[in-house]
């Protein structure tokens, strides 16, 4: 977000920021300007559409969480689909008294904000948020093109790394620069189209994990150029 509102021309560029999915469209939003990028917390998706969509993080009971407790994302809207076609099943599982399930999740702040941590099936005990560990090793490695932690085969949080120009990353400057962040095994670094995605070009991180621990991941040796970081 702030490398966007950097890269513009505009003297007072402005980003709107949507946070939903294909069953449900945007069901929150939030305004960001290069000097409220700077600010706010990279994982806040913004809030409910006023007078479209409200949102609700839920406990395993399917309690309401007080603001700041982790919990499951859902929400309600007038966008959302009326079922899947040939698998009315599946969608009645989704929905909760007109609580549509995200899949994912996050917490609300005292305003009503909501904050996305991880997808529920994406989730690693030891990481508070993988997201949240992406971002920042996004923004301490210019040179990073993408960054995806998955489970390891011993279930261990292992980042999966895509550099430009598939430039090899400095060991010593990676270790410097994730000494404060959760325990992470050593990264795995491969090209960028090697990363399975969907038909949106979403990641498919189950996937990434799937063939990391069949060996079935494309996997980059060490290069003549010199190390990103270094």
């Amino acid at each position: 977000m702030r490398r966007l509102l950097a890269a513009s021309r505009r003297r007072d560029p402005r980003l709107m920021q949507l946070y939903g999915q294909s069953e449900t469209g945007p069901v929150a939003f939030g305004w960001y300007t290069r000097r409220g990028a700077d600010r706010v917390e990279a994982r806040r998706v913004g809030t409910g559409i006023p007078g479209f969509t409200r949102i609700r993080v839920v406990d395993e009971r399917g309690r309401t969480c007080p603001p700041g407790a982790t919990g499951t994302i859902e929400a309600r809207t007038r966008g959302r689909i009326l079922t899947y076609l040939g698998a009315p099943e599946s969608y009645a599982r989704q929905v909760d008294r007109g609580w549509w399930r995200m899949g994912d999740m996050g917490y609300r702040d005292r305003w009503g904000a909501l904050y996305l941590l991880d997808r529920e099936v994406d989730q690693i005990s030891t990481v508070d948020s993988t997201l949240e560990v992406e971002d920042e090793l996004l923004s301490r490695f210019a040179d990073l093109r993408e960054v995806i932690i998955v489970h390891g085969p011993g279930r261990e949080p292992v980042p999966v790394v895509c550099t430009r120009g598939n430039q090899p990353l400095d060991p010593d400057s990676w270790r410097r620069a994730t000494e404060d962040l959760p325990a992470l095994a050593e990264p795995v670094q491969c090209r960028f189209e090697d990363l399975p995605r969907t038909a949106t070009w979403k990641i498919k991180r189950l996937e990434i994990a799937r063939r990391l621990a069949a060996g079935e991941l494309p996997t980059l040796s060490a290069l003549s150029t010199a190390p990103v970081g270094g």
